[in-house]
């Protein structure tokens, strides 16, 4: 399950919006192979076209990210706050 914890709107360089949203999660069975204690965040950047789809009220609630994959690479798609 991820949580979601914060996030942090900005402009880049370029003048495109982003969000960096920062979620809380449950450990893979690698990172507790690997000495993981307790749960461990994650910070997910949100393209321009997913910014204004967090509030403050959210923070809290369970988050659902869900991705596609092209030339290898994984981007996010869409954002479902439970």
């Amino acid at each position: 399950m991820m949580k979601l914890v914060g996030y942090r709107k900005g402009t880049s360089k370029k003048g495109s919006a982003y969000c960096m949203m920062n979620i809380l999660t449950d450990p893979s069975e690698m990172d507790r192979s690997n000495g993981q204690i307790g749960q461990k965040t994650e910070e997910i950047f949100m393209p321009s076209n997913l910014v204004d789809m967090l509030k403050p009220s959210d923070i809290g609630h369970e988050v659902i990210c869900d991705y596609s994959v092209s030339g290898g690479r994984a981007f996010l798609d869409n954002v479902t706050i439970k």
